[in-house]
């Protein structure tokens, strides 16, 4: 149910264990490969206080080099993609992901067991790994120059083409 989710989200949040977390597996090669290739990676959560602090911590735990900004617990990451001016977005909450249309050119659902269930509309992408994410950056070919993103003049490679992780 959504109250169990909520009370699991909370724990994983709000307690040491959040700290000892594994990392999927992929997350710091494709983390890392993006950033060599120059895109600009960030990470908007709606955790604040201590979940923050046990987010950027964890990540700090990993050699994961990405800045966290908090949009507030229950608040809207729209404003924050906007100023951003973000043109991927990856969330593995279906409802985080519907007010970024519009903002956002691309939006990704990471898949989790929880949500695979939820069907998505023409308006969402879903990728099932780390590497099915990098993929898709890839072959959108998003390109940050001098801090703006556009789209590289070259046609995007195809997913057979793009170097395996």
């Amino acid at each position: 149910t959504e109250e169990q989710y909520n009370k699991l989200q909370d724990f994983i949040a709000n307690t040491d264990f959040g700290r000892k977390m594994r990392q999927v597996p992929g997350m710091r090669f494709a983390v890392r490969k993006l950033q060599d290739e120059g895109y600009d990676l960030k990470v908007v959560t709606s955790r604040d206080g201590k979940a923050l602090e046990i987010a950027r911590d964890w990540l700090a735990k990993q050699n994961v080099e990405i800045p966290v900004i908090s949009s507030g617990f229950g608040k809207s990451k729209a404003g924050f993609a906007k100023d951003l001016g973000l043109q991927v977005f990856v969330d593995d909450d279906l409802f985080k992901l519907e007010p970024l249309c519009g903002i956002v050119p691309h939006r990704l659902l990471f898949t989790w067991p929880y949500n695979r269930h939820i069907q998505v509309s023409s308006y969402v992408k879903r990728v099932d790994s780390w590497a099915d994410l990098y993929h898709e950056v890839a072959i959108l070919g998003m390109w940050h120059i001098s801090g703006f993103p556009t789209l590289r003049s070259m046609p995007p490679p195809q997913r057979d083409q793009l170097p395996q992780l």
